[in-house]
């Protein structure tokens, strides 16, 4: 899997800064195998064009069959939703496979490019992530939430400009995913939270229903349009997403 490179070791260079920075950025959502990410010349795989410098992220084993239509579900498949310059090559090695797996379990993951009104000349790529866990070092917290990473795009796919939207999953916080549509070149996001989230010390949580919505521009903006006060059930932290507000 390679994120980039380029004719010079300097421009790997920066692909790999590139790389470690939007990891970063998006949570360290992505653990490497050990070794990677590694900076190596196109030379040593006969399938590459000769000549370049490229950062590899890891080398995945073949698949033994593709649905185009199917969602992506592992990391490796989410990191190309994410930066879409990203490519897949097949090569013959003899290295073992060290491909990138998620700092936390896997996440759903909903991909849309979309194709946005004629007054805006960039496109919009949003990617939606749920299940996500709040990650502090070696613990990761049950709370669920959503991860939105949305990008604008301009020739050839590259990057113009990239937010990351985290709604819940976080101390005290939970977001659970109810739907997604895309409307006049906007992601509309509706999701149901809870804060605090009920626990012992807890003996009420507010739920509210609310829709996140990202704009051609990456304007984000968010409507409650429902909010109650629940009393908790600590024994069964998931009766708030049963209360009638909420639904199952």
């Amino acid at each position: 899997m390679v994120w980039g490179g380029g004719k010079t070791e300097d421009d790997a260079k920066l692909a790999l800064f590139d790389w470690e920075e939007r990891n970063a950025r998006w949570g360290t959502l992505f653990v490497l195998a050990p070794g990677y990410p590694k900076i190596v010349r196109s030379d040593e795989y006969a399938e590459f064009n000769k000549g370049f410098f490229i950062v590899l992220l890891g080398l995945c084993p073949s698949k033994s069959s593709t649905n185009p239509n199917e969602k992506p579900v592992t990391a490796a498949e989410t990191i190309d939703a994410l930066e879409p310059n990203t490519y897949e090559k097949s090569v013959t090695t003899s290295e073992p496979p060290g491909c990138p797996s998620f700092q936390a379990p896997e996440p759903e993951v909903i991909d849309y490019s979309v194709a946005e009104p004629p007054r805006v000349d960039k496109n919009l790529r949003v990617v939606v992530l749920t299940g996500i866990a709040e990650q502090q070092g070696d613990f990761a917290s049950s709370k669920e939430g959503i991860l939105v990473i949305a990008s604008r795009r301009g020739r050839a796919g590259a990057l113009i400009e990239e937010s990351v939207v985290r709604l819940g999953g976080e101390y005290e916080s939970q977001a659970r995913l109810r739907s997604t549509e895309v409307s006049s070149g906007s992601v509309k996001i509706s999701w149901v939270g809870a804060s605090p989230t009920c626990a012992m010390l807890n003996p009420e949580a507010e739920v509210f229903e609310t829709v996140t919505t990202i704009s051609p521009r990456l304007k984000v903006s968010t409507r409650e349009s429902k909010h109650q006060r629940v009393h908790c059930n600590w024994e069964q932290e998931s009766s708030l997403y049963e209360h009638p507000l909420v639904g199952k």
